[in-house]
């Protein structure tokens, strides 16, 4: 499980793919917090055999497709291949046309739909809620998290290598003594060994924590003065370390409504608590990229 949902999609209306795919991306993207990867629009089945499904989380099949096998048995070549990826077979001759056509193949794991542009939306969003569900245990998150918080600590490092080489000599030695000073001070037993560390080789030392990368990255976001990457920087504790902290340790109980918690009770982990995390990931990578854009002019 990552931030990325991506789609393979089986349609040849272009006109009717483009009516429809913004409704999808606001379901994957604002309401779950996930980034939609650009679907994979695919015409006919020609070239089955050189797509990658294991980089797909849902295909969408059309029954008929231009100078191509129909839908269904495209399906069945799909399944053929040992891929159990969900997918939404669909139609405008109506649902009970292409169940028939999937039970005659007798196919699992495919859902039916008609073409109407409300209820195939409606369709997708139950089955997208369905497949993240499945894998949204506390297991998952801790690996979303962990994976995503250190992609971001690399690119906090990366702001502040690139915020030093537009400084002077003078100035960027005060900057990373500065830190030096801040890092040492939970660093007692590590002292002889940091303080020796030369120019930005810190950033990347074990003991430079994501504590210590967000704090100096603050310290660029204060020299830029842009209100709004500040006000978003200063939450990263709240938003993401603490809760990657709290991850880490958390111990599974199940509460009288069936969501998660730790045991002490002061974090509670459901459904909503995971749109929020994923959500708080995405604003902040945009953030980080928004700091290097400034740095980068």
């Amino acid at each position: 499980m990552n931030l990325k949902y991506s789609i393979l999609w089986f349609e040849n209306d272009v006109d009717w793919y483009e009516s429809i795919v913004d409704n999808i991306r606001e379901i994957v993207e604002d309401e779950l917090g996930f980034k939609m990867n650009l679907p994979l629009l695919k015409k006919d089945g020609d070239d089955l055999e050189n797509v990658n499904f294991s980089n797909y989380d849902l295909i969408l099949m059309d029954l008929n497709l231009d100078k191509s096998p129909t839908g269904d048995k495209l399906i069945q070549r799909i399944r053929g291949f040992e891929v159990f990826t969900n997918i939404i077979f669909y139609s405008s001759e109506g649902v009970s046309k292409v169940s028939e056509k999937i039970k005659e193949l007798e196919l699992e794991g495919v859902y039916f739909s008609g073409r109407d542009g409300n209820s195939f939306v409606k369709k997708v969003e139950k089955i997208i809620y369905s497949t993240i569900r499945k894998v949204q245990d506390i297991n998952n998150m801790r690996g979303l998290v962990m994976a995503e918080v250190s992609e971001l600590d690399h690119k906090m490092i990366d702001l502040l290598k690139q915020y030093l080489s537009n400084l002077e000599t003078d100035e960027k030695n005060r900057f990373i003594d500065k830190r030096k000073k801040k890092v040492l001070k939970s660093l007692n037993d590590m002292i002889g060994t940091f303080s020796n560390l030369s120019d930005d080789s810190i950033f990347e030392h074990r003991d430079f924590s994501t504590n210590h990368k967000w704090m100096s990255v603050q310290n660029i976001a204060n020299h830029i003065g842009d209100k709004e990457i500040i006000e978003l920087l200063n939450n990263y504790k709240s938003d993401i370390i603490d809760k990657r902290n709290k991850l880490a340790h958390v111990k599974e109980v199940v509460l009288e409504d069936g969501s998660l918690s730790l045991a002490d009770g002061d974090f509670v982990f459901n459904d909503e608590i995971c749109k929020i995390i994923r959500k708080d990931l995405q604003r902040h990578t945009v953030n980080f990229e928004k700091i290097k854009i400034v740095l980068t002019h």
